[in-house]
């Protein structure tokens, strides 16, 4: 099968790679690789869409100057293409987050294996790092856990190491399905439950800390099922935004009870805690 390669570029001084990350998340794109103010994104020829590619960029006034061009290359092993360039990550010097094929640091006092499959989560993403760091701040000792959109299951399996009781990771997406529970098996968890579904698959389990690394329009069409899922008192941590997101954010949470504690950025992105 052949691939369509979308190259987009732009002239400003600025990293515009996770903005377009962030805004192709839901298409049909198998891999980007990110290059000198260049981003290329491969999709397979029978489901690449020019109209789309120019209506999502049009959508966003931070793109409008974004161009792409395309070129027709022949298939590749795109799992072994983003192995080759998947590094291991320390952060905060207390999570070592590694593939199988990375060295061991036993001297980390969090260590997770995280078998790289294109799915969201490995911690290199400002949003995952923002996460993971929130997450190193609270105590969730016996706290009952829910990971929406887990994708590798590096929040979920982290929630575990830090003494979770339970943790129940969510993502609708099938390939993360399968990849959280490889991820679940060599990590040797034991209190990590991963399903395929959507926020309409939550039950009436009410939790301490519901952790979801999304995207702005996801949470506002969720905050209010968090809120409902959540224990009085207890913690709502989400990412996937821009700070300035953060304000149409906060008045959608505080329709649902719930009260902007403190939120970080790095970069371009942000992450915020949330009190019911």
């Amino acid at each position: 099968m052949k691939y369509v390669c979308v190259k987009f570029k732009w002239s400003r001084e600025l990293n515009l790679s996770d903005i377009i990350l962030a805004m192709f998340s839901d298409s049909n794109i198998d891999m980007f690789e990110e290059g000198e103010q260049e981003l290329r994104a491969f999709i397979k020829e029978d489901q690449y869409s020019k109209n789309e590619i120019i209506h999502t960029l049009s959508s966003s006034e931070i793109l409008k100057d974004v161009n792409f061009t395309t070129e027709i290359i022949e298939h590749q092993n795109w799992n072994a293409m983003w192995e080759s360039n998947y590094e291991s990550i320390l952060i905060k010097d207390e999570v070592y987050i590694r593939a199988p094929f990375h060295q061991s640091k036993p001297n980390v006092k969090h260590e997770l294996l995280i078998q790289p499959k294109m799915s969201f989560g490995t911690g290199h993403h400002d949003t995952t790092k923002l996460m993971i760091e929130y997450l190193l701040e609270l105590n969730i000792s016996n706290k009952q856990v829910l990971d929406m959109g887990t994708g590798t299951g590096v929040l979920a399996l982290l929630a575990e190491k830090l003494g979770a009781k339970h943790v129940l990771a969510i993502d609708n997406d099938k390939n993360c399905i399968v990849n959280s529970v490889e991820n679940c098996l060599n990590n040797n968890s034991s209190k990590v439950s991963v399903l395929e579904g959507d926020i309409d698959n939550l039950g009436l389990v009410e939790y301490d800390l519901i952790l979801a690394n999304i995207n702005k329009n996801v949470i506002l069409n969720y905050l209010k099922r968090f809120s409902k899922s959540l224990k009085q008192n207890a913690i709502l941590v989400i990412s996937g935004f821009y700070e300035p997101d953060l304000v149409d954010i906060e008045k959608e949470a505080n329709r649902s009870n719930l009260k902007l504690e403190n939120y970080k950025k790095s970069n371009t992105w942000c992450s915020a805690l949330f009190k019911k």
